[in-house]
């Protein structure tokens, strides 16, 4: 029995260290609302959420670090005199953009990234808008498709 409450926590913190709702968590890992809340209150179990959190931002972060050399030879070919002038400036300002990021600014644009993610999968779909001036992203859901009116 310990063991399976074990695996529970363990689901459970998973769960809401991708972004998942206390509620949803708790539903996908077979336990009741109210008893992941409790989970929540415990300063242990919180601790360990925000460690995982933490680790799970840090990994992607070097993720992101492992593939920023590609994409900066990308950005540094878009710069490139045979490039048009407006894919040479949006590269320009993608280059400078990032150069102002901190450590933090990125590992929180990948825990926002993921949540919007999962949001997206949650609801079957959408459309991420980015606000860089507010630095968001919001899932929009498509329009629900119009049905034709049938006459008797």
């Amino acid at each position: 029995m310990a063991a399976k409450r074990k695996s529970n926590e363990d689901a459970l913190l998973l769960a809401l260290a991708c972004g998942a709702t206390v509620e949803a968590a708790a539903r996908q890992c077979g336990i009741a609302e109210r008893t992941a809340y409790r989970r929540l209150q415990d300063p242990q179990y919180a601790n360990r959420l925000r460690e995982l959190r933490s680790e799970m931002a840090t990994r992607a972060t070097g993720a992101l670090t492992a593939a920023s050399t590609e994409s900066v030879r990308t950005l540094l070919h878009l710069q490139k005199e045979s490039q048009p002038p407006a894919v040479r400036l949006g590269a320009a300002r993608a280059v400078l953009e990032v150069a102002r990021c901190s450590t933090g600014d990125w590992e929180n644009a990948v825990v926002q990234g993921f949540a919007v993610w999962r949001e997206i999968k949650k609801r079957g779909g959408g459309t991420i808008v980015a606000d860089f001036e507010k630095r968001t992203l919001t899932v929009v859901m498509p329009p629900a498709p119009k049905i034709a009116e049938t006459k008797p």
